[in-house]
């Protein structure tokens, strides 16, 4: 698997490794982007305690620095007083690819910090194909798959349940290792 640095330049933020240093703004981040995220994802609660925010930063870090965990990287603002985000990327199987999961904070959506991220992250994943699952609901990581490289290359129907939204489609994308040393397209101004 690919070594993973501890820290990611971006343009107006930074990819960061776990550290506990980030717990209260962490917790900030995703207690404020619970009804933003819990349309699209099962993983969000209503409210995260510090001690949750601290056990999940505990294992996140352990799993960074293991040979086979998630690395997760969170986006944060330059002097780390925000988080912004976070882009995880794990080894799948079957054929081997990365997977890549995504979310951004409620306050930090359409600002164009993800794509930031993901113009920096992806060409250290290119050993493999990347491949990351969206709903179908959720148009905004559509578009930054879209705008990314990625292409749609499959339709899991019925696959999310949502109250509000009902049944809908998981979407899986994917970009290939040819496509992310030619850099395709990977736009500036996505």
């Amino acid at each position: 698997m690919t070594r993973f640095p501890e820290q990611i330049a971006c343009p107006r933020c930074l990819l960061v490794a776990p550290a506990i240093d980030l717990s209260q703004a962490l917790q900030q981040a995703l207690n404020q982007s619970y009804a933003l995220h819990a349309r699209f994802m099962d993983w969000p609660r209503p409210e995260r305690s510090l001690v949750d925010v601290e056990q999940g930063l505990r294992a996140a870090t352990d799993a960074f620095h293991s040979q086979e965990g998630e690395k997760r990287y969170y986006l944060v603002s330059p002097r780390r007083e925000q988080v912004l985000g976070c882009v995880g990327v794990e080894l799948g199987a079957d054929p081997l690819h990365y997977l890549l999961g995504y979310w951004a904070s409620a306050n930090h959506t359409r600002q164009g910090y993800m794509s930031e991220a993901l113009r920096q992250l992806l060409p250290l994943l290119s050993h493999y194909p990347v491949r990351l699952t969206t709903s179908s609901a959720n148009l905004a990581s559509q578009r930054l798959a879209l705008r990314s490289g990625f292409r749609q290359i499959a339709v899991v129907p019925n696959d999310r349940h949502d109250p509000q939204l009902g049944w809908h489609d998981t979407l899986v994308y994917e970009i290939t290792r040819y496509q992310q040393a030619q850099g395709v397209p990977l736009r500036p101004n996505a």
